[in-house]
């Protein structure tokens, strides 16, 4: 099964205007911390996302999207805070004042501690999101 979440309210908006390209555009995921607390209709962009909450970031690669199902390749974060907690990720549209997408907190692994050493994500083998049969 594909991660479960939450959608940002500006994300859907986005999404019923066909202005995500899911595999031609640039995805992010960013790692937070226990503090970070999303507000679904408020929160629209990375700028949102305190700083001290923030964990890692890396960007998505070999994106995939196939009847309904959004996936990209494992994904390494070489750099996380040492000793931070980590128990949401929060994925991203676009580089710069991204939009903020899908928030999830119950993937395999979460909440962790980083200890310095690089993150690797390992994305469900059912994709990072089923946009048809999702329960966001």
């Amino acid at each position: 099964m594909a991660y479960s979440g939450y959608i940002y309210a500006s994300a859907m908006q986005k999404l019923g205007g066909c202005a995500f390209d899911f595999t031609g555009d640039s995805w992010w995921a960013y790692l937070m911390g226990p503090d970070y607390a999303p507000n679904w209709t408020a929160h629209q962009d990375v700028t949102d996302l305190p700083a001290g909450d923030t964990v890692a970031s890396a960007e998505l690669a070999s994106l995939t999207y196939n009847t309904g199902v959004w996936d990209a390749a494992d994904t390494v974060f070489a750099t996380a805070k040492s000793g931070s907690a980590i128990s949401q990720v929060v994925f991203v549209h676009g580089s710069g004042a991204s939009a903020l997408v899908l928030w999830n907190s119950s993937g395999s692994g979460l909440p962790m501690t980083a200890n310095g050493n690089a993150i690797t994500a390992t994305w469900p083998a059912a994709g990072i999101w089923n946009l048809i049969n999702s329960a966001v």
